[in-house]
């Protein structure tokens, strides 16, 4: 639970002079400029229960190392779309979030050249047909001794080079996605078809219709958050208490106070130079009802065992800046407590407490639980 961030000066001031309008005494006033009391709680502005306190105190929680990070994907859940020969963008109709599917097609590619491609493959596979049978009568004759070795060379070299034609020119084809059934049937294209190669949404576009684009060129990028999962950042001063199999909770610090559940499930053997820290992979399975994308920082807690803290309850401490200050009672009397300010330096926070240090807050001290003092 993150400390409570009050700031009660204007309240302060607010107390004490209600104090003094509401007939104060001169036992009260007189407690606390001897005490320097800073807050006066009137026991008739409150039921006898609502006014509690703790003494600070010694609790086994669970050690926590907390830790940040943000959600990411692995490489083979992103993916960069282009084209692997140059042309026109058409039929580009995409949206930044759009969900796609493996096979879709996102664009349209056009290029007079794929017509001379699919013109070429069908020159090369009527040639091949005439040279194999050629090759194989003429391999047949010089078995025979009927024909020079020279044309049964000649004939298995044409054939060969027109295989080797054919088959590129083929595979060229599949990669500009055209069915090569169509093209012997006589049907030739100039405008080709990029599909998505996963499915995925689409994360970003770098096209527009009408564009020429090279091969070096991004049309779009898609992203496959079915194996996102959670990557954190440990200290190497904490690396020792991190092992796979541990529970870790994590929260999106931008979103809410909802927190979820994730698991260590593999811990980096490489310290970055500039932080210090070594990456953890983490995994989870996150609500249906959550849209989880990559990139969303994070900020988690890792269970390490259990340990013994001086400790008071979580709702005691009020934050001020980067510290922390708790309410400690001075004087009570009949009508009303006298409370003093006391700053500390919280610790680990867990399973409700935080922890202080016995030197800032002695367990004979009885501090402010509740009212909480907004």
């Amino acid at each position: 639970m993150i400390m409570k961030e009050k700031y009660i000066i204007s309240l302060l001031m607010a107390v004490l002079i209600t104090s003094c309008q509401t007939g104060e005494t001169n036992e009260e006033r007189n407690v606390s400029k001897e005490t320097g009391v800073e807050l006066v709680l009137q026991k008739s502005a409150y039921d006898q229960n609502d006014i509690q306190f703790e003494h600070p105190s010694v609790a086994t929680v669970n050690n926590i190392i907390v830790l940040n990070g943000f959600l990411e994907v692995p490489p083979e859940s992103k993916s960069i779309i282009s084209t692997y020969f140059p042309g026109y963008v058409q039929g580009l109709e995409l949206l930044e979030g759009q969900k796609i599917k493996k096979g879709q097609v996102l664009a349209y590619i056009q290029n007079p050249d794929f017509i001379q491609i699919q013109q070429d493959y069908l020159i090369a596979k009527e040639q091949l047909k005439y040279l194999q049978e050629d090759f194989e009568r003429k391999k047949e004759l010089n078995t025979q001794n009927i024909t020079s070795k020279k044309e049964y060379l000649k004939a298995e070299s044409d054939y060969k080079v027109t295989l080797a034609q054919y088959n590129g020119l083929k595979e060229k084809l599949r990669l500009l996605n055209v069915n090569t059934g169509k093209v012997e049937a006589g049907n030739i294209t100039s405008v080709i078809a990029i599909v998505s190669p996963m499915n995925g949404n689409v994360s970003a576009i770098h096209a527009a219709n009408g564009a020429f684009l090279s091969p070096s060129d991004k049309i779009a990028e898609i992203v496959s958050t079915e194996h996102l999962h959670l990557e954190l950042q440990v200290f190497e001063a904490d690396l020792q208490y991190i092992k796979a199999g541990q529970k870790v909770d994590f929260r999106l610090s931008q979103w809410n106070d909802a927190w979820y559940t994730a698991e260590v499930y593999l811990v980096g053997t490489e310290i970055d130079e500039d932080t210090r820290t070594v990456r953890l992979h983490c995994h989870f399975d996150g609500p249906d009802s959550v849209q989880f994308i990559p990139g969303l920082y994070a900020e988690a807690r890792v269970v390490t065992g259990r340990k013994e803290i001086f400790s008071l309850p979580e709702d005691a401490l009020y934050k001020a800046n980067d510290v922390g200050y708790v309410w400690v009672k001075k004087v009570e009397n009949d009508s009303a407590i006298f409370l003093e300010k006391r700053w500390v330096k919280p610790g680990l926070f867990a399973e409700g407490r935080v922890e202080v240090k016995e030197g800032e807050i002695d367990n004979d001290l009885e501090v402010l639980v509740a009212p909480v003092i907004e």
